[in-house]
């Protein structure tokens, strides 16, 4: 898996333009760590955040993007709908945490 921070939301403009004739394959996931209270929302968590998506993704064609927000959008080409379900799954969990604490 390739991670982008820098100029990350041009890039991601730029890969989903080239995207749009020939989408097929590719799915993408939004994180909204944006939405998370401050102090759940560090580099600390962000980075636990990148290394489940690495773990996840690291053999795939995939790509993430670090927003300046704090948001991660996840590119990925392939057709395991099983790996996309743990993915949202996992940090799913981690943002549930964070919202109960």
């Amino acid at each position: 898996m390739k991670t982008v921070a820098k100029g990350a939301e041009s890039k991601l403009m730029e890969i989903v333009g080239s995207l749009r004739s020939s989408p097929d394959g590719y799915y993408a996931l939004h994180y909204h760590l944006s939405r998370l209270r401050p102090e759940f929302r560090s580099d600390y968590q962000i980075k636990i955040a990148t290394n489940i998506l690495n773990d996840l993704f690291k053999a795939l064609d995939s790509i993430a993007f670090m927003l300046i927000d704090g948001d991660i959008i996840l590119l990925y080409n392939g057709s395991n709908r099983a790996l996309l379900e743990k993915a949202i799954f996992q940090l799913g969990n981690m943002v549930s945490i964070a919202f109960l604490l």
